[in-house]
């Protein structure tokens, strides 16, 4: 998963993964944050 989040990134595209694997954190752009279907950040 992390070399497909560089590899987006190397070609300007984007690409959403929704997980609950913090340690793709240091790789991603930004981070959006649900709770309990609320986004908080």
């Amino acid at each position: 998963m992390v070399a497909a989040l560089r590899l987006a990134r190397e070609h300007g595209s984007a690409l959403l993964v929704a997980t609950h694997d913090e340690r793709l954190l240091d790789v991603a752009d930004r981070v959006v944050r649900l709770h309990q279907g609320v986004v908080v950040g």
